[in-house]
């Protein structure tokens, strides 16, 4: 007979094991001794491990739990570590873009600094507490153009301003056609300034090319447009110009900065046919002769109707060949930013009495209509350099001239002060 018999042992991971045999009955005496020993060392073994668990209750889920923690919590810092890391690069690189950007911008307002001494020095130029003590006839009623609103002659206002970028404004040039041929002409070849001091240039230029369609005037050939001519505000500066106007163009960019009224007469009279360079004249044309007249707003001696007669009878040019008005103006007088400026009147509005101002200064304001009212107090303002020794009077500026005040420019220069005005050129045909 066989005798089932349980025998059990421990493994390599020390976890019991137990298993049934069966063996014949004549050993059972033998193996029922075994049994009860190792039943013995079984239930010791069990009692045992129930002992070092209530000691230590972490069983074999609790352990894989906390390997399994373990190893999230080695991830996770892989993670935190990487994604910290790459924000430290991150900000090591915006504090190296913004180390960049804060020099970029130092060397920006370095350079911004030096303008502004030159800016200063423009806007100086036309401020009231900058004028010395030369003196100027009828000064009881002198007329100064000024930010300052000191009293009812220098109150700004926009109440009569109509800039040409609405539907109504652009339809004033049909009312009055004979009065509005000049601005078809004018804005064809109208250029921005290429620079805040270059208006005055930048007007004689665009009158120029204004008389292009007719060929009644010898326009420069600019290799850039050759071989159409095409006057470009590079191209405005002969020999004549150098010799009687200004310098060149770095000239008009030294004080007293731009040209006064009478120096861009000066100019148009160089660069017309009839002026001071007479013997230009191409092969084919009609001899032309041109009298630039320039009119300075003198309050005690022109009038507004006599103004408002000079620019409607010189717009009053149906074939638009025979005339052409430029103005200067001082800017906070109408109500804008800015002091003495230059540009063409391109055309009269008889309803509402006002001229439009072809604007140079294209990237700052369109073209406006004007009352002519506003205009005149616009004209009749005093430039406190609008005549002085030139083109010889820059030669004698120091080198250091930038760090000088516009006082000792009025005495280097021989600045006289001058009222703004207008001119007209008008062509007689030979």
């Amino acid at each position: 007979d066989l005798l089932p018999v349980q025998i059990c042992c421990r493994d390599r991971l020390w976890r019991i094991n137990c298993r049934y045999r069966e063996i014949p009955i004549i050993a059972s005496t033998m193996y029922k001794s075994i049994n009860m020993t190792a039943g013995d060392e079984t239930n010791s073994m069990i009692q045992k491990k129930k002992e070092t668990q209530h000691r230590h209750p972490i069983t074999t889920n609790h352990t894989r739990l906390l390997l399994v923690f373990l190893a999230g919590a080695l991830f996770g810092g892989s993670i935190v570590f990487r994604t910290t890391r790459r924000y430290h690069i991150n900000q090591q690189q915006q504090n190296q873009q913004q180390h960049n950007d804060d020099t970029s911008l130092h060397l920006l307002k370095k350079i911004l600094r030096e303008q502004n001494k030159i800016d200063d020095l423009l806007i100086k130029h036309d401020e009231i507490s900058l004028l010395s003590s030369t003196p100027i006839h009828h000064t009881k009623n002198l007329r100064l153009a000024t930010t300052i609103d000191n009293d009812d002659d220098t109150t700004t206002t926009t109440d009569n301003l109509t800039y040409l970028n609405t539907t109504s404004a652009i339809a004033r040039l049909g009312v009055s056609p004979k009065h509005s041929h000049q601005y078809y002409l004018l804005e064809n070849g109208l250029d921005a300034q290429i620079n805040q001091a270059f208006c005055s240039v930048a007007a004689a230029a665009a009158v120029l090319n204004s008389l292009r369609p007719r060929s009644i005037a010898n326009l420069p050939l600019d290799p850039t447009y050759d071989p159409y001519r095409y006057a470009t505000q590079a191209d405005v500066f002969n020999d004549c110009v150098g010799e009687s106007v200004i310098s060149g163009p770095e000239g008009i960019l030294t004080p007293p900065f731009g040209l006064s009224l009478r120096q861009v007469g000066s100019m148009l009279r160089c660069l017309l046919p009839g002026g001071n360079d007479e013997s230009k004249q191409e092969e084919g044309q009609q001899r032309s002769r041109w009298n630039v007249k320039v009119v300075n707003v003198d309050p005690e001696s022109v009038s507004l109707e006599m103004v408002r007669n000079d620019l409607m009878r010189a717009l009053e040019d149906t074939d638009g060949v025979d005339s052409r008005v430029l103005i200067n103006f001082h800017r906070a007088s109408i109500g804008q930013v800015g002091g003495g400026h230059h540009s063409p009147i391109a055309s009269y509005h008889p309803p509402s009495d006002s001229f439009l101002i072809l604007d140079v200064a294209k990237y700052k304001y369109p073209p406006v209509w004007v009352s002519a009212e506003m205009l005149y107090r616009s004209l009749a303002t005093v430039d406190t350099c609008g005549s002085w020794d030139y083109p010889s009077g820059q030669s004698r500026l120091p080198e250091d001239w930038k760090t000088q005040s516009w006082g000792d420019f009025n005495n280097i220069l021989g600045c006289q002060y001058e009222y703004r005005g207008y001119i007209i050129l008008n062509r007689n045909v030979e």
